[in-house]
């Protein structure tokens, strides 16, 4: 009887010890986030112009600032790459490295090279997530300015060909006017015309009064 009791003590003693060097482990590692349920997740959206192609592909970089920070599944050293066509959205769920902490990540367009007629979105946004204590993750968003939103939004363009010119039609051909007389040309102002009437009005007179005089000095004779 005394053997079973001293068994038991034992094996009560040893369960402790066990208990305490799993709490001694849990104490030194960092705090993790598990649980699917408690992933962090944030959501890229894109929202293209109706000029684009549907079945034109679009690619993105989030990149962290720092190495080690959480990342989604699938992420390498350049950061984690996704692709999206038309619109669309991908959700970003962070499931490698979770920890307590303050992360921070910048979110591009990765344009490798750059297809003829589009336009692409340069924006940027700093993401920085923060997983406290009690494993809970919160997401702020910034835009290149410094501004905080609501969302991560992308909007591609495309430069749609103008359409051809159209030939302008011949003008109609202007009525024809008064023949002008040679090294004098029209220009509206009838001054020199009535110097030139008084002229042959006064030379005219002149003449007939001496016509008129000679008659009568002939008469006289």
């Amino acid at each position: 009887m005394k053997g079973r009791v001293e068994t038991k003590r034992n094996k009560a003693l040893h369960l402790i010890k066990i208990g305490i060097v799993l709490l001694m482990v849990v104490s030194v590692m960092p705090m993790m986030v598990h649980g699917a349920g408690s992933l962090p997740k944030v959501t890229v959206f894109q929202e293209n112009s109706s000029a684009v192609p549907v079945d034109m592909s679009f690619t993105y970089l989030l990149k962290p600032r720092e190495a080690g920070n959480p990342m989604p599944a699938g992420s390498t050293e350049e950061g984690f790459a996704f692709s999206m066509k038309g619109k669309g959205s991908t959700p970003l769920l962070f499931s490698e490295n979770l920890r307590e902490g303050l992360f921070i990540y910048d979110l591009t367009q990765a344009v490798n090279e750059k297809r003829e007629r589009v336009i692409y979105d340069q924006r940027s946004y700093r993401l920085e997530l923060y997983i406290d204590e009690n494993e809970e993750a919160s997401f702020i968003v910034y835009s290149e300015e410094g501004l905080k939103v609501d969302e991560m939004k992308f909007r591609n363009d495309f430069k749609v060909n103008p359409p051809p010119e159209r030939p302008t039609p011949p003008g109609k051909p202007l009525p024809p006017g008064r023949p002008s007389i040679p090294g004098k040309p029209i220009t509206g102002d009838n001054t020199n015309f009535w110097l030139e009437s008084l002229g042959i009005a006064a030379s005219i007179g002149i003449l007939t009064i001496v016509v008129v005089a000679k008659k009568k000095k002939a008469k006289e004779e």
